[in-house]
């Protein structure tokens, strides 16, 4: 939403190219945070036991052997993988998920109704879908 607001030239209304920026952007920030722990994770795995003392003892060693850029060794590739994903995924669930609201709001009106909300299904539904389309491309 935050980043909606700064891309869309209409935020209540984003068209679609502006979802799919905004999504991959959402998903290039989002790799860029979470990378150093998917380099720990995969050093734990492969380590030998008692090797590391944990994440935190992971990500020190990594810095102090081979400096603060080995944590993001390979990052490229996987922005470059990501952005695309997070970018249709985004666009597809929010426009589901918008275009549903907005025939909620036709069928039950101004109404109190519990039915004014997504079911869980649906949202399962929603998402299912988006991320599917976002595997495809």
């Amino acid at each position: 939403d935050i980043l909606k607001k700064r891309i869309c030239e209409y935020p209540d209304n984003p068209k679609m190219y502006e979802r799919f920026v905004a999504g991959g952007v959402a998903g290039g920030f989002a790799q860029t945070v979470i990378y150093p722990l998917e380099i720990a994770k995969t050093r734990l795995a492969l380590a030998s036991t008692g090797e590391y003392r944990g994440i935190l003892d992971c990500l020190r060693s990594i810095v102090r052997q081979r400096g603060f850029g080995a944590l993001y060794k390979g990052w490229s590739a996987s922005v470059i993988g990501i952005i695309p994903y997070a970018g249709v995924d985004l666009m597809v669930y929010n426009t589901i998920k918008d275009m549903r609201a907005k025939q909620r709001s036709r069928i039950f009106g101004h109404q109190q109704h519990k039915q004014k909300q997504p079911s869980g299904f649906e949202i399962l539904l929603t998402g299912s879908v988006s991320s599917i389309c976002g595997q495809v491309i």
